[in-house]
């Protein structure tokens, strides 16, 4: 008996139903689509990590090996103190004032 041969039947009630071709049922992917499919799910999720980092830096950073350090340079001891903008703002109309005297001195000193 070969099992690609069509089942003879004379009983009108004995009926069958294909669960693996029938319309409404599921599509079955190869092994290399699914492969395929996996691959490019993990791509998409590495990629929606990484636009996550780029655009919330402030989040921090998970990392799972000790030998990875970090040095803050604007925040540490020996950090140059840092200028707040009215501070900045200041110093640059001090300067730009002192730049004016010196001209008029050296106006006045050589007339």
């Amino acid at each position: 008996a070969h099992p690609e041969l069509p089942v003879a039947s004379t009983d009108p009630t004995a009926t069958a139903r294909n669960y693996y071709e029938r319309a409404s049922a599921p599509e079955q992917l190869s092994y290399e689509e699914a492969e395929e499919r996996a691959q490019i799910l993990a791509d998409a999720k590495a990629l929606k990590e990484r636009a996550v980092m780029y655009a919330h830096p402030e989040l921090p950073v998970a990392s799972t090996d000790p030998t990875a350090t970090a040095r803050n340079y604007y925040e540490r001891a020996s950090a140059p103190e840092q200028l707040s903008y009215e501070e900045a703002e200041e110093r640059a109309q001090i300067l730009a004032d002192a730049k004016a005297l010196k001209e008029r001195a050296v106006m006045y000193a050589h007339p």
